[in-house]
């Protein structure tokens, strides 16, 4: 009886949906277990430089901007895009790969909360 209901292509399709759906939980679990600060503690020697770039570019192009009458939300927008460019590329040119998605978006925080000060 277990057997034939195993060999069901609708019990086989909801064994797999039910699997994927436990799988997303897990991983979305893990990812909220991960502190960021710790990332950032880990990667400040990358993210520091980048940091400290975007701080001193957004006061200038702030300065610009109002020349130009631009968004200041754009120009911090355009100036953070640029600072994680930076650490993308020095984390790639010293650790030989990719940043993760979870650095990238542990980096952008840190980033961003310094260009708020």
């Amino acid at each position: 009886m277990i057997g034939a209901l195993l060999d069901s292509d609708a019990v086989q399709q909801a064994v797999i949906a039910l699997a994927v759906v436990a799988l997303t939980a897990a991983a979305k679990w893990v990812k909220s277990k991960i502190s960021h600060a710790d990332i950032v503690d880990e990667w400040w020697c990358y993210v520091q430089p980048a940091a400290d770039w975007a701080a001193a570019e957004l006061a200038a192009r702030t300065r610009a901007r109002r020349d130009a009458g631009r968004d200041a939300r754009a120009v911090a927008a355009d100036v953070l895009a640029e600072a994680l460019g930076r650490f993308a590329e020095a984390y790639r040119r010293h650790e030989g790969r990719a940043p993760s998605e979870t650095v990238m978006a542990a980096a952008a925080g840190e980033i961003e909360e310094i260009l708020e000060r």
